[in-house]
């Protein structure tokens, strides 16, 4: 099965693009590959690192900024392509671990490679 978007080198036009959404986001889980770490011990115990959904005002404005983003690379022909909408709130199980929530299609190349 080939992709739809491939990267042959590093020196042709843009051609397409996936670009992510922040519909839905939550802040990152703590997992094993991810364990949130503040370097004054005392500041982390006093603020603990932020779980659950992430407010809608600041949703609203990355999705302005991921939109013009997305309206300047088609000004210059690139296709753009979006990921749906997911619901970032379902738990994720594993053989080995779970997470209560997952994070966001922001950068959906993290979870696409």
């Amino acid at each position: 099965m080939s992709s739809i978007v491939n990267a042959w080198n590093e020196w042709d036009p843009l051609e397409e693009v996936v670009l992510g959404i922040a519909d839905g986001a939550y802040f990152e889980p703590t997992e094993p590959g991810n364990h949130p770490k503040l370097r004054d011990a005392a500041l982390a115990e006093r603020i603990p690192f932020p779980s659950g959904p992430k407010r809608q005002d600041v949703i609203d404005r990355a999705n302005e900024e991921l939109n013009g983003f997305a309206a300047l690379l088609e000004s210059h022909g690139v296709i753009v392509r979006r990921p749906d909408q997911h619901d970032f709130g379902q738990a994720i199980q594993t053989p080995h671990f779970t997470v209560q929530n997952q994070y966001c299609a922001v950068c959906p190349r993290d979870v696409l490679m």
